[in-house]
Formats: structure tokens, sequence, C-alpha cells
């Protein structure tokens, strides 16, 4: 889910901002000094925090701020979710409690509220609910569908079902769970066509229901034991709908929805003769509900709900009707609304949240949405929602301690559209605007008037998150660009973002106002980290692997009142932090240095959690550094004390163990699982390490891999068993019009073409100047790019990452026909190409090997290596026993299971086509190809484009080949020179 964001900012203190100094209401103390900045200081939190819940609700995620022992809490628009509301308190919505999902209808019945929900075992179940909504008792377990159900005075359980053996519908009575009766649908309706029921009620133990078909409707009248008593038949009934009874009488009421009136008929039934009479018609009315001791029913139109009172025929207002109502219900008399699954769309509420209890402070119903949200410096919880109107918008303000309430409207400039307001005070309201045609985004400000005021000039590439509010009452706003998230100061004397700033991790999450000595708060995926602006210091104020925190749990948001005072929502709870003691003695723990930002911050975490006294660097080569020089950075680290534990790579980064010069700096992975019980070489792919291997070590391993090969079509390739280069030219050129479909002719590796077998990386040679590769360059020139709906190539390059992958193909591009692998020329083994994705290796100077292999150790976790078949087109894990587990799901899986489902996927003719499971013969082709797989993919980016620009040159200004391959050899030569 998208989370929400905090926007807080202090107006008036921008307005006392001089240059880039902080607010003179604390006396100019602090000045930025350009020499600090960047220099982020760390010191580590010295606590050990127990999390103690304080409130686990309808939404805690959606917690928008704290003060002192209140926590504010504002809900709207958010996961689908099931609740109920009071009519006397419609602020105060709360959820059904834990384990009731996938509600079908509900009913209150003898002052008990009964709902009908199907279980995670996809079976029916009826269950009861406690008078407070937070605990249910099972009434009945069905393997068929219940569709809705009744339940009589003497607690017997009518439903009517569908036969998950005959698919038909099923009339059932239940006593203590068991179904004591049951009768055919199509029995009681004489099969009518078509025929189907809306609504079941039992009153006195007599069954009514409601049917419907495609040209009449009627009412069938059933005794106890569901024999049929009458069938009572109207020439008025248009489409019976809803039954109830009127309190305590005997008449009994159905509602017959004319929608094309916009209009619902309300007849009484006699229930000794069955005579039906026209009651009332109400206009502007859509649903019935069942009614209780004071009104007969209740009924709805567009925005409200009303009683109804058959004696008199009067309607009394209850209450505003929230657009996702569900049911309305009444126990003692006390009128309940039934939510559906949007409960809070288009719908503000807001609560404080004290002790136990929840106080409705706020409640705005309407079509506007709610824009911006701040705790004021007095505590105050402040709403402000944004209503779109023609040329402008209406902004209405609420302050919920004492639901005063204004208005603004303003008027966007030009082409600029608002994006959601930072801040309003009583003289300015700071508003975020953005430019669709432009992607650009500004902060303007206004006047109470709607009067433009003037823009701050920030980055016309930058993107705006939010503005922090610090306890000395300075702003700051949150932006990012293509080079990373920064935190700047406001300036309001020339309307400016301050240059001096301060930049966030790669793995910041979310920002909070500042407190005490801390301008600001971030989060990340391992902690909350303060910000003291002036001195660029950043302290840890909470490490999430030193406190109990559910492992699984996001932080939303975050209030820091002291060190022993700390709140966090999440999306399950908002806890209290209490320090619980010094936190364990940390190690020095591991880094992690990376080419690029591959590291999954859940491994991360889970490392951490699993061993508390090593912490986890992470050392970013990559970040603010050209490629060209990030191979000098690792160079110096490995001659220095700086080298990290771990590197970690992509396949295609040039710097990597396979082609680094120095590989006595790795440490051999197999000498570290000789002497491990849990990671060995026998449980792993043979085929993979190898093509792993350098000189029969292993200075590289990981964890999942994919597999590069062309396939095609048996009847033309027979000839071959597979190739070399010259055959696949002779090929193409035999060919050139339905060989393989080029898309864009000036792209050389268009089909996937390698250069593995002209390059040498253990010497450092290459053999672009062969007759081999001259054929190739020319036969490439002279291929023509294929036409749009051709369907009858002979050859496809591709990747295969999932035993789903041939049957696709087949069904997709081969028009049904079958392939055979005939792979790439000149490549060992079948001519497949193992692309492995990322790597990790250690390095031999680490002073925590121990610790390293136990991280590397956890890519190899049924955990992490069952995600990469958990969900479709991953790639393949590395562990035998995890890929025959996926071979047998390949095969096993049913139809609606999201992996290998039954699936409509479009052909390059436009048509789409249903791919099925695949069979054992497609199923066993991946599994060849996989186990006879011995060559590692280089794919060298560098090569690639000096081989494209060479050829480019060529295609499109007709130079020699000659002088195209002569560049490529000297260029590719001199490169592997300067880096082998």
């Amino acid at each position: 889910m998208r989370k929400k964001s905090i926007a807080v900012v202090c107006i008036a203190a921008i307005l006392v901002l001089t240059s880039c100094n902080k607010s003179n209401l604390i006396d100019n103390k602090i000045n930025i000094n350009s020499s600090n900045t960047g220099k982020q200081q760390m010191s580590e939190s010295e606590k050990f925090y127990s999390c103690q819940i304080v409130d686990k609700n309808i939404s805690p995620k959606s917690v928008i701020g704290f003060n002192n022992d209140k926590i504010y809490n504002a809900v709207w628009s958010n996961d689908s979710n099931l609740g109920f509301a009071c009519c006397d308190s419609p602020g105060d919505r709360r959820s059904f409690p834990d384990g009731l999902s996938n509600i079908i209808s509900a009913g209150v019945y003898n002052n008990k509220m009964y709902i009908n929900m199907l279980g995670e075992d996809g079976a029916s179940q009826i269950v009861t609910v406690d008078s407070n909504f937070t605990t249910y008792n099972s009434q009945l377990a069905c393997n068929n569908y219940i569709i809705d159900f009744s339940v009589s005075p003497d607690n017997n359980i009518y439903t009517f079902n569908v036969s998950n053996e005959t698919q038909s519908y099923e009339i059932h009575r239940f006593h203590d769970g068991v179904s004591e009766c049951c009768v055919s649908l199509s029995d009681l309706t004489n099969s009518d066509q078509n025929a189907y029921v809306c609504d079941i009620k039992v009153f006195s133990d007599v069954v009514y229901l409601t049917v419907n078909t495609n040209d009449k409707s009627y009412i069938l009248v059933l005794d106890n034991n569901l024999n049929c008593i009458k069938k009572i038949e109207n020439e008025e009934f248009i489409s019976l709908s809803h039954i109830t009874n009127a309190g305590d009488d005997v008449l009994l009421y159905t509602a017959d929805i004319d929608t094309d009136n916009n209009c619902i008929v309300i007849y009484s039934i006699d229930a000794n003769t069955y005579q039906v009479n026209n009651v009332d018609i109400i206009s502007q009315a859509s649903c019935v509900y069942s009614g209780n001791s004071v009104y007969d029913f209740f009924y709805c139109t567009e925005k409200e709900i009303f009683g109804y009172k058959a004696d008199d025929c009067s309607s009394t207002y209850i209450a505003d009707k929230n657009d996702d109502l569900s049911d309305i219900f009444t126990i003692d008399d006390t009128i309940h609304f039934l939510l559906s699954d949007s409960v809070f769309s288009e719908q503000i509420s807001a609560y404080t949240l004290s002790a136990d209890d929840i106080i409705p402070v706020y409640n705005y119903q309407g079509n506007s949405s709610i824009s911006g949200e701040e705790i004021l410096p007095s505590g105050v919880l402040q709403l402000v929602e944004a209503q779109k109107n023609d040329s402008d918008y209406t902004l209405h303000i609420v302050n919920t301690e004492d639901l005063s309430s204004g208005e603004v409207c303003i008027v966007p400039q030009q082409s600029y559209d608002l994006l959601k307001v930072l801040y309003i005070d009583n003289d300015n309201v700071l508003v975020q605007m953005y430019n669709q045609d432009t992607n650009d985004e500004k902060i303007c400000s206004y006047d109470m008037n709607g009067k433009f005021l003037f823009e701050y000039s920030i980055d016309p590439a930058a993107s705006i998150g939010k503005i922090i509010l610090s306890e000395n009452n300075c702003a700051y706003v949150n932006y990012w660009t293509d080079k990373g998230s920064y935190f700047s100061l406001i300036n309001a004397q020339d309307h400016s973002i301050c240059d001096e700033k301060i930049k966030c991790p790669d793995n910041f999450l979310n920002s909070f106002n500042g407190k005490g000595r801390y301008d600001l708060f971030y989060s990340t995926d391992s902690g909350i980290y303060g910000v003291e602006y002036e001195n660029s210091k950043i302290t840890e104020i909470l490490n999430l692997n030193q406190c109990d925190l559910p492992e699984e749990a996001v932080i939303h948001d975050f209030y820091y009142q002291d060190e022993n005072t700390m709140y966090i929502s999440t999306d399950e709870a908002i806890y209290k932090l209490v320090p619980s003691g010094d936190t364990p003695k940390v190690s020095d723990g591991i880094s992690i240095g990376c080419i690029s930002d591959n590291v999954d911050p859940e491994l991360i975490k889970k490392f951490k959690k699993e061993n508390p006294s090593c912490d986890v660097n992470i050392v970013r080569y990559y970040e603010n550094t050209d490629e060209d020089d990030i191979s000098k950075k690792i160079d110096m680290d490995l001659l220095s004390d700086k080298c990290p534990d771990i590197l970690t790579f992509y396949n295609q980064d040039y710097y990597s163990p396979a082609r680094h010069n120095n590989k006595n700096a790795y440490a051999d992975l197999y000498e570290l699982m000789e002497n491990d019980a849990e990671l060995t070489r026998d449980m792993l792919l043979p085929n993979i390490l190898e093509a792993l291997e350098d000189n029969h070590s292993l200075y590289q391993i990981t964890p999942s891999f994919t597999v590069d090969t062309i396939l095609g079509k048996p009847d033309v390739l027979n000839e071959y068993s597979k190739w070399d280069t010259d055959s696949y030219v002779d090929f193409i050129n035999n060919h050139p019009d339905n060989a393989f479909e080029i898309n864009d002719q000036t792209n050389f590796s268009n089909g996937g073409w390698h250069f593995n077998s002209f390059i040498n990386y253990e010497d450092a040679t290459c053999t672009f100047e062969s007759d081999s590769f001259k054929a190739l360059f020319d036969c490439m020139l002279n291929t023509p790019e294929s036409a749009e709906a051709a369907e009858n190539y002979y050859l496809k390059y591709y990747q295969i990452n999932d035993f789903n992958n041939l049957n696709i193909l087949e069904d997709t591009d081969f028009g049904g026909e079958k392939v055979v692998n005939i792979g790439y020329p000149d490549i060992p083994g079948n001519g497949a190409l193992i692309d492995t994705g990322e790597q990790y290796s250690i390095l031999k100077q680490s002073k925590n090997i121990d610790y390293a292999w136990k991280f590397i150790k956890l890519l190899f976790s049924d955990e992490n290596q069952s995600r990469y078949y958990k969900y479709n087109f991953t790639g393949f894990p590395m562990r035998k026993d995890l890929i025959e587990n996926m071979k047998q799901k390949t095969k096993t899986v049913s139809q609606d299971d999201t992996y290998g489902a039954i699936m409509s996927i479009g052909d390059k003719t436009g048509r789409n086509i249903d791919v099925g499971i695949p069979d054992e013969e497609q199923i066993s082709k991946i599994s060849d190809i996989i186990e006879e797989a011995v060559c590692l993919k280089n794919a060298d980016n560098s090569v690639n484009s000096i081989i494209t620009e060479e050829y480019v040159n060529t295609l499109l200004e007709g130079s020699s080949s000659d002088e195209a391959i002569r560049n490529i050899q000297n260029r590719v030569q001199i490169y592997l020179n300067e880096q082998y």
C-alpha cells in the first residue's frame, strides 16, 4: 500500500528565516557551515526496547501524529475492511474481530449477530459475534457455498446453498451445526428456468423465499421441514428483493425494487390468507433492511437512512448514509451499520486514542478527499480536505479540538494542479503544485483569502516529498532527484531551498517532525535516526534489530518525546517503546561492498535478527562514482584495512572475481562448504557451480540463475545437433526473411547474440578479426527487419526462467509446434548460457569470515530460495531439492493458482492464446537445458557498446565492415588490457 505522507510546516517560522541561517527565534545561534555538509556522523542507540501495544484498532498505519498522552489517528480509503458503526456515533467505526474475513452476508436474530463467511479452506461458516464485536463463536461449517441464511426463534439455521457436487441450489435446515433436512430449489420451483433466491427469512418456523426468474417473481412459503405450503404470486411483482417483518406483528413486508423508476414498492402479506396488498411506494429509495421494535423496516436513499412505520406509512430520518453501507441491524434496539469492503471510501474520520479509549473527534462525509493533516505546535490535530471545482480548489480546514472550521479558495497557476496541502494556519496556506505536462513540482504560498503570495524555487527535476517542522520552528523540505533523496532548510527570505543539504541513505523510507536537539527524524529498513541539521550529525535513535518489534512490521509513523518516551505505528498496531536494558554488545560486524544496488534489505534484516551481536554495514561503491572509478576504489580498499567482508555484484559487472586479476583476494567457498553441514556442494546444482569455478576453486556464488539459449523448429534444425558460428551464419543467409525476428536492425545484439567465443578473459585476448566474426558481422548487416505480423520464424533467442516457459513459447511464438534447443554457436555443452544475476564473494582478508559465511548461507535458506519459484518467471533456485519442488509444483498446480495457472497471453499477431499447465515433455526439455548448460554468460556491457557503435556506423554510413572490425578488435583489446 502507498504509505501515507505526513506533511507539516510552520509558515510563521518560515517567514522569519534568513538566508540559510536558522530562525532568529533561537537567536541565530546556529549557522550552516558548508565545510560540514555531508559529514554525517553516526552514534548508536544505547537501549534495548520492548514494544508494548497501545492500540490495535481499525487502521493503525494511518496514525498521523502523537502529542503527549494522545495519539491522533485519521482513516480514509484504506485497505478493504469489513466493519460496523453505530448511528449514535458514526465516527466510531470498528472492524470485526481478527479471523472474520470474506464475509458474504450477515443478520441479527434473537438479539445476536450472525455472520456468513468463507473460511481459509473455502468452506462456508456461520458464526455469532458478541455484543462488543470483539469475539466470535462458530455455529456451523458447511462444505457447500452458503449464499444467504436466516435463523428461527429456536436457533435453527436455514440456508440457501450452492452444492459443490451438483452445482445446484439447495435449501437446508441446520440444528446444532448438523443439516437435518434439505430440498432442491428446482423441486420447489418445478424447474423454473434460471430461478434464483434473492432473500430467505424465517418467522415463527415458517420459511419465506423470494424467487426471481427471467420473466416472473414470486414468494415460496415453506414449513420448518422445507415442504412447500404456498406459492404467492402477483402480476404486479417486478423483481422481489427483501422480506422483512413488521416488528412483532404477523404482517410481512416485501420490497419490490423498481430500478426504472428509482423507487421501492412495499407490499404487505397476510400471514394467514397470503393476500398481497400494495402498501406504499417510496421514491428515490434503493435498499430495504430489517426493522426493530420501533420501525417495521429501514430503507436508504442516495445519502440518508430512514426508519419506516407501516401503520401510517411514515418515514423518519435516522442518519446519513455511508456509500459503502452493506446492511443495517439492531441489537437491543441500538441501530448499527454493517459496512462493506471499501469502508472508508471518500470518508474521513479522525480519532484520538488515550489509554484504551477510542474517541471520535471528527467525521467528514462527502466527495472531498483528505489532502493534508498535521499536529500543530499546540498539540492539536488539524485536517484539511481539498475539493476540486472547475478552476479552483476549496480547502476545508477543521480543528479537531473544538471542531472549528474554515474555508480557503485558491486558484492554481496556469497548467498546475493541486497535489497536496503541506500546511495551513491562520495566516498562510502552503501547497504543493504539479504540472502534468512538464512533470514539474513547486511549493506555493497563498494567504487566507486565496491570494497567491510567492513560490519556492527548487530544482525543476526534483520531486517534493514533504515538509518537516522542527520544535524550534524551522522548516525542512524532503525531496528527491535522479541523484538521490535530500533534506534542505527552507529559506523564506528569497523563497528558495537552501543549497546546503543532507543526503538521505538509499534505504530511506519516511521522515518525521523534529523534537529537542533533533531537527527531524527519518526511518530506514534498519532503524530510526535523528538529524542535527547544522552540523550534519545523524544519530541512531532506534535500532529495529535491538527491539522486540515483530519482524514483518513496517513503521508508518514515529513520535519522540525523549529517549524514554517514543511511539511507533505499524500496519498492525501502535506501540510504545519501553527501555528494557542495554543492547547486546555488538561486534565490528560485517561490511558488504556493492557494485550496484542489489542487496535485499529483508535479507539483511533477517541476518541481524538471527545474529543480534553482528551489525551489517553497506559500502556502496556505485554511489556518486563513475563506472570507470569503481574498480579503482575497490582495488584501493583491497590494499587497505577498509576491505569489505563480502562483495556483491551482477554478472555483467566487469569487476567480478571471474575477471579480476587478483583472484587471491577472494576466499575459496568450497573450503567453507567442506566444514559446514548446513550448506554443502551436494546440495547445489553441480553444472552451475562448475561454470562459476576458477581453476577448481569457487570464488563467487549465486542464489539463483536463468538460462539464455536459442530454440527452434525441429524440421529446419534436423541436420544440426549444435552449430558453430559458420554454420549459424550459413543458416541465417539461407533464411534471410524468417530465421529470427529482428525489430531494430540498428541493434547488433537485437536477437540476443553473445560474444563469449571471441573473448578469452583469462589471458585478456580477443579474436574479432577472425573470419567467423567477419562473416557474422556481414550477415547481421544484410539481415532485414522482420515483418510486423510474421508467424514463421524458425529461431527464437529466449531466456528460460521458469518451467512454464516452453508451453508459453510454443503456443504463442510457434503456433503450437514443438521446439528443440540448439543453443548459441561455439558455446560448450548444449550451447546455453548461464545468467547468474546477483553474485556474492567473501574477501580473504575479512576479519569476520564466520559471520560473512552465515550471511552467504542465508541466500540458500528455504525461505530465500523458495521465493524464486513462488512467483512466476523470477528464475531458478540453486538448490537441487527446490528445483525438484519447482517441477512438482508446476505439474500439480491447480488452474486457479497464481503459479502456472491457465492464462491468456497475446501472441505476435495480436491474438489471445490460452496457455495451460506444461506437460511432462516440456518440463523435461527445460530440465535438460538447465542440467547440460556449462558456460557462464559474460554480458560485458563495455564490449557490447563498442561492437554496437561500430556496427551502427557501418550500417548507417555505409563504411567498410573491415574497418569496423579492425576498430572493434583494437578497442576491445585496449579495454581488456586496461581491465584485466
